[in-house]
């Protein structure tokens, strides 16, 4: 169950590897996250081998969660999660930093308008 202080995996070619949230927006502390929440953090881990002038650790960032553990209830009793919690950072106009999407992200985006995040992405869930 993530909320405040729960480490987040980035699955987009930036150099970020883990972000710490700090906080939910639009939710108070006790909320769980969601597909589709926006969450502000801190990188902590960077990926080796990868040489950056923008993301450096300790750098404050926005983040898009695209999938999370937790088991997550769709419509028709249905339910999905995933193998970790990951996001994508993104700038303040909720575009996507990097260029790709390693990973699935969860169907529950595209009815946020977060086609961007969709288009460059492995697929959907």
């Amino acid at each position: 169950m993530a909320t405040k202080g729960t480490f987040i995996r980035i699955v987009d070619n930036t150099c970020a590897s883990y972000v710490k949230c700090f906080s939910i927006q639009g939710k108070s502390y006790a909320s769980f996250l969601q597909p589709g929440d926006i969450i502000t953090g801190s990188v902590k881990y960077l990926k080796t081998g990868l040489n950056s002038q923008t993301i450096k650790k300790g750098v404050i960032v926005k983040v898009l969660i695209v999938k999370i553990k937790r088991n997550y209830r769709r419509q028709g009793n249905n339910f999905i999660n995933a193998v970790e919690t990951a996001g994508v950072l993104i700038d303040d106009q909720l575009n996507p930093i990097g260029t790709r999407i390693n990973s699935y992200v969860f169907r529950e985006l595209r009815g946020l308008k977060f086609f961007k995040v969709i288009s460059l992405s492995k697929g959907v869930l």
